[in-house]
């Protein structure tokens, strides 16, 4: 009887020290397994040897495969090809910053064994840094506001039924935010919670601007609630506005002598209108944005090279 082909995603920058455990400790869990397996690595152009290092693994392991980008196109949209790209009954996604422990495999494909075709791991005993306090507060709100649950300690990591990988792939996004598309595209879920490990080495990817990609990203793609708060807004604030001004040019004209019209109170109104203004009109253009990005129909990645596939 043919085995079950279990298909393992890492997307990958700058891992160049953590490959080879990685790699040894996930073919020590698959080898204990009745699956067929293969783990395939995409990798944002690394430029520390991290490229070099798994092409030499994979001269020893053909179970490895490679897809190098022509670029870095960040920690959203690579591991989303990556997932597509995947051939497997089940598809396993995990960080190969070895944060993620590769021993859980064996809870995921034993709970996906039982029928949940969504298997997600979930963060426990997570240490209390200023991050993870906003990060927790952030998918509080998000799941408050969200269309989709949304799993506040789910980073991705977990299993997807192959039949939720054909629905990314017909849904025809090029751009998704999987923690709350992959819960929508579920029919029953199953929940793993572990303990994050320490990195073991190399330095986390996350900046600034991508954690604001990120989480702008997962508030339009998941609730339409802003652009609403926006266009309530401005509804609110016009009308506020048309009555102040009617209001001072009657006054003006019935006591134009005893009422001075000051510019410290025009100021501040302005000035406070035109800043709330600003920050909706941003919002509202994140989410054209995204309706740009969706409708120039562009390739989602554009590989420079794929290693030991077919």
């Amino acid at each position: 009887m043919k085995k079950k082909l279990i298909s393992l995603i890492t997307p990958c920058f700058n891992e160049f020290d953590n490959i080879d455990e990685l790699c040894g400790r996930i073919r020590k869990v698959m080898e204990s397994l009745p699956y067929d397996y293969e783990h395939i690595f995409i990798d944002n152009n690394s430029n520390d040897g991290t490229i070099e290092k798994i092409r030499k693994i994979i001269s020893k392991d053909k179970k490895i495969k490679m897809i190098v980008n022509s670029r870095n196109y960040g920690h959203l949209t690579s591991p989303y090809y990556g997932i597509m790209q995947t051939t497997g009954n089940a598809t396993i996604c995990l960080a190969s910053d070895l944060q993620d422990p590769p021993e859980l495999i064996i809870k995921f494909l034993t709970a996906w064994e039982k029928g949940n075709d969504l298997v997600l791991a979930i963060k426990v005993n997570e240490k209390l840094t200023i991050m993870s306090i906003l990060r927790k507060n952030y998918y509080r709100l998000l799941s408050k506001i969200s269309s989709n649950e949304i799993y506040k300690d789910a980073t991705g990591f977990g299993l997807y039924d192959k039949s939720i990988v054909k629905k990314l792939i017909q849904s025809g996004e090029s751009y998704p935010y999987l923690r709350g598309h992959l819960v929508s595209l579920a029919s029953k879920i199953y929940k793993v919670e572990y303990s994050p490990e320490e990195r073991k080495s190399g330095k986390s990817k996350n900046t600034i601007f991508s954690l604001y990609d990120l989480g702008i990203h997962g508030l339009i793609t998941n609730s339409i609630y802003p652009i609403r708060i926006a266009s309530y807004f401005g509804i609110i604030v016009g009308l506020i506005s048309i009555g102040l001004s009617v209001g001072i040019l009657v006054t003006k004209l019935l006591f134009w002598d005893l009422i001075p019209l000051g510019y410290s109170p025009l100021g501040i109104i302005i000035f406070a209108m035109f800043g709330l203004m600003f920050i909706f009109v941003g919002l509202i253009g994140e989410y054209l944005g995204l309706i740009h990005k969706e409708m120039s129909n562009k390739p989602i990645v554009i590989e420079r090279e794929r290693v030991n596939f077919d």
